[in-house]
């Protein structure tokens, strides 16, 4: 088998970048499995989770944001979970080589941003899926291969457990690096999840049956009931909540909904430059962040490319009202850009998620 050394693998890595074009159309893994695969409307494994907290997600973004700026900087580890992870990986033999790598499927349609990229002893290349929870290990371990009890398989006929679903996104990650680094796939490229507990993180190795391009297949796609972070479904037999009545405290309510119908201006998003720059684009040469500008232009090496604005969570997550602001915006943004730069060809129309250290495509170019 051939051998990658971290330095060879992090070259390539940085020597191609992914186009705005490229990921036009794209579907993200996560929601693939969420909508596709699970397709029930909740997109998550029904199965008891004892002393679990409801901030999982945001430990999460916590965590990723730090391993990330400690791979890309060499910053220190500031978050516990993330020590606990990196010590786990290093315990199992692996060096950690890049962190939140883009990689596509263009056959597929699908796209993720690999958690970590890292070699083992031998040489072979791994995809890392990091998967934080505030359960205890021993309440993970009893819930983590649990099946589902609302929806028993997935659509590709595997188990739907919570186990299954992570190993299904480290499996893609595999396989879209091998499509979109073809450089580092001298040898097949393996998958892991590395899952912190409030005790310690453990590793999973995903079995090889996962990589195959089959268990991907696309199908029709099933909305999401709940958004993340709202309340969960009434439970039947459950206590009943009141209809508040017509007027009745609708004026902060109102408020606050018209206000995340509007996008927020640039400079309120800490961070949006640096998700940029992780792939090669940056604002527009002389342009500020001034307090109420929206979008800029993005160039690559100087070139203009595209238009973006920052959205608070990916557009699927997000209030309808808010996306059709946003879309609306960086088309005039767009039409504005082709005429200052005639030559330049269709701009890329993107949005910056900040907290998922994410830069996707919001419609086609323009």
């Amino acid at each position: 088998m051939s051998v990658c050394a971290p330095r060879e693998v992090i070259a390539v890595i940085k020597a191609r970048v992914a186009t705005p074009g490229e990921m036009a159309g794209a579907k993200g893994v996560t929601t693939f499995i969420k909508t596709e695969l699970i397709a029930d409307g909740y997109g998550r494994a029904n199965v008891p989770r004892p002393g679990g907290c409801r901030n999982g997600i945001k430990v999460g973004q916590r965590v990723d944001n730090d391993i990330r700026l400690h791979v890309q900087t060499r910053r220190p580890l500031q978050e516990l979970q993330s020590r606990k992870i990196m010590m786990a990986l290093r315990a199992a033999g692996f060096t950690v080589c890049a962190a939140q790598v883009r990689a596509i499927d263009q056959e597929l349609h699908l796209t993720t941003l690999v958690d970590l990229v890292a070699t083992d002893r031998h040489g072979a290349v791994w995809a890392v899926e990091v998967k934080n929870t505030t359960l205890t290990e021993h309440s993970h371990l009893q819930s983590y291969k649990q099946q589902c009890r609302r929806t028993p398989t997935l659509r590709n006929a595997l188990m739907h457990s919570e186990c299954n679903v992570h190993m299904l996104q480290a499996a893609f990650g595999a396989l879209a690096l091998a499509k979109t680094y073809p450089e580092l796939a001298v040898a097949p490229i393996r998958s892991l999840v590395v899952v912190g507990t409030r005790g310690r993180a453990l590793v999973y190795r995903v079995p090889a049956s996962y990589h195959d391009a089959s268990l991907f297949s696309r199908g029709p796609a099933v909305p999401l009931r709940v958004a993340a972070g709202s309340a969960p479904a009434p439970v039947p037999g459950g206590t009943k909540h009141r209809r508040r009545p017509a007027g009745a405290g609708a004026g902060a309510g109102a408020t606050r909904r018209k206000a995340r119908a509007k996008v927020q201006p640039w400079a309120q998003f800490k961070g949006a430059d640096e998700v940029l720059a992780a792939i090669s684009l940056s604002r527009e040469k002389g342009t500020r962040a001034k307090p109420g500008k929206i979008s800029h232009v993005v160039c690559r090496h100087g070139a203009p490319v595209g238009v973006a604005l920052c959205l608070p969570q990916r557009a699927e997550k997000c209030d309808s009202k808010l996306v059709a602001h946003a879309l609306a915006t960086l088309t005039v943004a767009a039409r504005a850009a082709r005429a200052r730069y005639p030559s330049a060809g269709p701009m890329a129309r993107l949005a910056v998620i900040v907290r998922s250290n994410a830069v996707v495509p919001l419609g086609r170019p323009v």
